[in-house]
């Protein structure tokens, strides 16, 4: 499966409708502990791989058609993920472009 790119407002709104399985933050653990996207789990970029996500995937009991989501800081690094993930996994990747964590709603923040 390939990956493609969803704006911060279209993420929002699949957080607000709950339409999130699977969020996976890779910015570093320092930046994690801080401020994050509610219910994610934190895969740094440099320690991403198909197999470390494909096990995230399957302990959250997600069916091959659920989208799993790639966030970061303002988009690059969750970009760069997708790219080291495309065509490994058979569920759809979509990264959070054009911002990130900082530019979500209050709400759907931990």
């Amino acid at each position: 499966m390939s990956y493609r790119s969803i704006s911060v407002q279209e993420f929002s709104e699949q957080l607000q409708n709950q339409a999130v399985p699977l969020c996976i933050d890779v910015r570093n653990e320092d930046e994690f502990a801080g401020r994050r996207c509610r219910g994610s789990v934190n895969v740094p970029l440099p320690g991403i791989d198909a197999g470390k996500v494909q096990k995230l995937i399957d302990d959250a009991g997600l069916g091959a058609d659920q989208t799993v989501y790639l966030i970061c800081m303002a988009g690059m690094r969750s970009q760069r993920a997708a790219e080291i993930l495309a065509g490994k996994l058979t569920n759809p990747v979509f990264f959070v472009n054009g911002g990130g964590v900082d530019d979500l709603h209050p709400d759907h923040h931990e």
